[in-house]
């Protein structure tokens, strides 16, 4: 909501149009509290890398990121934001609520 501009809001009476920014994905975190190391081998000849799990864990915010996005969770986010907006705005008063948004921009990785 913080995007919205004078220019997304126009109301009059008791009339709403309200244009929202198309959603986003703002983060992606592994629990680390309960992300665990099951198993490390090494070779003989050959040192623990430390950056391993460091790795691991942002190869796994990666995917968990590019499924989301594959599996609509952008689309989702619009369909459960609009009623929820809706029953705002009629809690404020409006009874000609029309909420639309902008173009959703698929992403890929940030």
């Amino acid at each position: 909501m913080n995007k919205l501009q004078d220019s997304d809001l126009n109301v009059q009476g008791d009339s709403v149009v309200i244009k929202l920014p198309p959603p986003e994905v703002f983060f992606v975190v592994v629990d680390n509290e309960n992300t665990r190391v099951y198993s490390r081998e090494t070779g003989l000849f050959r040192r623990p890398d430390p950056q391993l799990e460091s790795e691991a864990r942002r190869l796994a915010e990666e995917r968990l990121r590019n499924w989301a996005l594959e599996n609509a969770i952008l689309q989702k986010a619009a369909g459960n934001a609009a009623p929820i907006l809706r029953n705002l705005l009629v809690g404020l008063g409006f009874t000609d609520i029309t909420i639309e948004f902008k173009p959703l921009q698929l992403e890929t990785n940030p």
